[in-house]
């Protein structure tokens, strides 16, 4: 089944350079999966499913003063699915609203496509397909930069490995 879980990463919002924010994101996450922030919070979200709805009314509006959205990505199937013999071209779901927030933002990967899903509240966030516009470019540059950092490293490691077999066949007799 699916487990939800809650935290509270610090986003990178300042910061220009797109490889930059990536990496420091993923510094964050990888610091609260290895901090007992998760676990606590995912038992807290457990314990409220068993206790009265004015406590979980009361935990639930602590736990919304601290964040400003919901934000959640789904690593969904990678090939093609099919429903009643026709191939499936996307899929996109909406972030719950467990708490009460005004913004959600789903990612769901399928098929190698990625789909974004944006619920707002209208009085917060008027124009909505504005996220999704500038999620569209920021996804492109990250893809690019990290596609060329990608072509940069193996670069650099087949020369490696050109300079150590060139090394290895000087020192044979």
């Amino acid at each position: 089944g699916n487990a939800f879980g809650l935290v509270f990463p610090q986003m990178p919002v300042g910061e220009p350079d797109v490889l930059r924010r990536l990496r420091s994101t993923k510094r964050a996450m990888d610091r609260i999966k290895r901090s007992p922030e998760a676990v606590a919070l995912l038992s807290i979200m457990a314990l409220m499913g068993h206790t009265p709805k004015t406590t979980e009314d009361m935990v639930s509006s602590i736990l919304a003063a601290k964040a400003s959205l919901v934000f959640t990505n789904v690593a969904g199937p990678r090939q093609k699915l099919y429903f009643a013999g026709s191939g499936i071209k996307n899929i996109v779901f909406w972030v719950p609203h467990a708490i009460a927030m005004s913004t959600g933002i789903s990612i769901y990967s399928y098929n190698g496509m990625v789909s974004l899903g944006v619920i707002t509240d209208v009085g917060v966030v008027p124009d909505p397909e504005i996220i999704t516009e500038q999620f569209g470019k920021e996804f492109a540059a990250m893809w690019e930069m990290t596609r060329v950092e990608e072509v940069a490293e193996a670069t650099a490691a087949r020369a490696a490995e050109r300079r150590a077999a060139a090394q290895a066949s000087a020192v044979e007799p």
